[in-house]
């Protein structure tokens, strides 16, 4: 009933352009749509990558606005990108600032593994 959410922001285009080169993410998010609404059509390689920022953008007013509406929620919300986002969130939950770090970075994984 008091949940903190957590809202990982970043440069809208930056978020577009990871979603359009992770793993076909950009046709999942269009797939995911579509069965939901089904007035959504799919917006071809041309039209991808305002759906994104639309996808994007809904999504940050959606959360942002659902805490408001529910005042007994705290919302945490943090730039990705910020040099200081792990002492920003340190003080937020009371952890270290290198418990926050970027972990999904594309070829970390394939280096990781040699």
């Amino acid at each position: 009933p008091n949940a903190t959410y957590v809202l990982p922001l970043r440069d809208t285009e930056s978020w577009v352009t990871s979603a359009m080169n992770w793993f076909q993410m950009r046709g999942r998010f269009v797939n995911e749509f579509m069965a939901h609404n089904k007035s959504i059509t799919r917006p071809g390689k041309t039209g991808a990558r305002q759906f994104l920022t639309n996808v994007y953008n809904e999504h940050t007013k959606r959360v942002r606005r659902f805490v408001r509406e529910h005042p007994q929620h705290r919302l945490i919300e943090f730039n990705i990108s910020d040099v200081d986002a792990g002492a920003y969130l340190s003080k937020a939950f009371g952890l270290k600032p290198e418990c926050w770090g970027h972990h999904n970075i594309i070829g970390s994984r394939a280096k990781s593994q040699t």
